[in-house]
């Protein structure tokens, strides 16, 4: 008696209803966000987008082979058609003239879903990647001097100021 007392109560206090651990268990989400990895159908691909004449694939892991994928631009108009085929998604032959925004949706027995939106343009990878990933490494990599007198100065060392950390600290 006193245990199913304490049962009744905790579930009170702590506002568990039954069923609602399994539901809460399942990792898999039917109003998941674009590209969220926990949605019923999810789809996912390089958010930096890709470059013309480049592969242009992505992942729908759920998706079952002969699933159907469009690839929209941002008014909603289909650009282009695919088919899924081991959980991948190819739209390589897609190379469009203009750059904006585009999405992936994936229509399959798992349900909807659709990407985070993208774009697609001459160096896209180059345009939007190279500068950062530069500029972390020289940041991150851009010490001279003799290392057995460094400093804990993020900064700077036994020679002054590193002007290569400025932008990154």
């Amino acid at each position: 008696m006193k245990v199913r007392l304490l049962v009744a109560v905790g579930a009170l206090i702590l506002g568990a209803v039954p069923g609602a651990a399994v539901a809460a268990a399942d990792p898999v989400s039917a109003d998941a966000a674009a590209g969220d990895p926990m949605a019923a159908q999810p789809v996912l691909l390089n958010q930096s987008g890709f470059g013309l004449g480049e592969s242009k694939r992505f992942t729908a892991p759920r998706a079952e082979d002969g699933a159907r994928f469009t690839v929209t631009d941002a008014s909603g108009a289909v650009r282009h058609r695919g088919k899924i085929k081991d959980g991948t998604g190819d739209f390589t032959a897609f190379d469009p003239g203009d750059t904006g925004d585009f999405v992936v949706t994936v229509t399959g027995k798992a349900g909807v879903g659709t990407s985070v939106p993208f774009g697609i343009g001459a160096y896209w990878t180059d345009r939007v990647s190279y500068r950062r990933a530069i500029k972390f490494m020289s940041g991150s990599r851009c010490y001279f001097g003799d290392y057995t007198r460094k400093t804990t100065d993020p900064v700077s060392d036994e020679y002054g100021p590193r002007e290569c950390m400025k932008e990154v600290a």
